[in-house]
């Protein structure tokens, strides 16, 4: 059967990042992250400025990370409460930046956490496999996308990422997208994926087939306003989502920090088992 929804495991690799009141038990939106599997451990992936404030000008972040934070690991028809994201199985004595991988570009807006075996979370959040994220060579500008994500209060009670859709429009960098999209504060971190499509195959041009719509394009950031990029640019205009693409998060898991950590998670996963 042929149908233009998102295929499922996307869907349901993303989840909802909350913050817990001051004063109260209370949870509040915080952003969106999703989950990727890399070399056999399940990692979550998030825009960096969810996890640690951004200072002026953008490219140098706070000294202080957002905290506690916790993960809606799975929608909330589950009796599972939020997980702390801070504090999986094994990693206790670890400092909050210890936990979080960053790209050695300072603008690059991604984060990379472990997400295994978190405390009293349910282990059945699908992952996206690390060979579905896309480099920049095979996004096209012009492609049509879906955006999981959690804008303001929707999604938040059911822990379900609202998805909507919209469109590469400009490559900044490999690294750096414009997406043309009507996007919400709570949607940082929000996964961008291809939309699925009924195509011809680039080797056989004799039959249609269907395409599932599983490449991961990148990370939902920021907005900006055109008269960032043309400040001549007329006030009508109307600004534009910035996405950074699959190719900065492949470069982050690629990166040596990235890997020694990895090593690291490995070995104390391997002695809990």
């Amino acid at each position: 059967m042929r149908t233009t929804a998102p295929q499922r495991m996307v869907h349901e690799s993303v989840f909802l990042i909350e913050r817990r009141g001051p004063t109260t038990n209370s949870y509040n939106p915080q952003g969106t992250g999703f989950y990727v599997m890399f070399d056999g451990l399940r990692y979550g992936v998030t825009a960096r400025h969810v996890v640690q404030p951004p200072s002026k000008p953008w490219g140098t972040w706070s000294t202080n990370f957002t905290q506690p934070l916790f993960i809606r690991a799975k929608p909330a028809n589950t009796n599972f409460p939020p997980a702390d994201l801070h504090r999986p199985i094994n990693m206790d004595y670890f400092e909050y930046d210890q936990l979080y991988s960053f790209s050695e570009n300072p603008q690059i807006d991604i984060a990379v956490f472990p997400a295994f075996s978190f405390k009293g979370a349910p282990e059945e959040a699908y992952c996206i496999p690390f060979e579905w994220i896309q480099d920049d060579t095979n996004v096209i500008v012009g492609e049509d996308v879906n955006i999981f994500g959690f804008p303001g209060p929707y999604g938040f009670d059911k822990g379900e990422a609202v998805i909507r859709s919209g469109t590469i429009c400009y490559k900044l960098s490999p690294e750096v997208y414009l997406l043309d999209a009507n996007l919400w504060p709570g949607d940082s971190g929000a996964l961008v994926a291809s939309k699925p499509y009924f195509g011809v195959p680039d080797k056989d041009h004799s039959r249609y087939q269907w395409h599932f719509g599983g490449k991961i394009l990148g990370v939902e950031s920021m907005y900006v306003q055109p008269s960032q990029f043309l400040p001549d640019a007329p006030k009508e205009l109307q600004g534009f989502r910035v996405i950074f693409s699959g190719e900065a998060i492949k470069e982050l898991f690629e990166s040596k920090q990235f890997k020694e950590k990895h090593e690291l998670w490995k070995r104390l996963m391997a002695q809990t088992h």
